[in-house]
């Protein structure tokens, strides 16, 4: 299984952040087939990887960016197989540490 260490975009409201796919990662990504993310109240460490996706061009483990706390997992994306998402849209929002 491949790693695609870097394919997040992380946007910070100061004591939590939201992390999402970028630009080059949604394109390189292709269409979503599965994704597997850490449960909410899972302490995350940054590099530990942790989030399984499953894409048209691209399947295996990514690393997380930021050290923290898992609040909320956005279901709709979870739930929702064989979408194409846009870097608006958000994967986990993390309380940071």
């Amino acid at each position: 299984m491949a790693n695609f260490d870097y394919p997040w975009l992380i946007e910070d409201h100061d004591d939590y952040a939201y992390i999402k796919f970028s630009p080059i990662a949604v394109k390189t990504l292709g269409k979503l087939v599965f994704l597997d993310l850490p449960d909410v109240g899972a302490h995350l460490k940054k590099e530990m990887p942790s989030i399984g996706i499953e894409a048209e061009n691209w399947i295996g483990t990514s690393k997380v960016p930021v050290n923290g706390i898992v609040t909320a997992v956005n279901q709709q994306i979870v739930d929702f197989k064989s979408c194409h998402l846009t870097s608006d849209d958000w994967l986990l929002k993390i309380v940071l540490d």
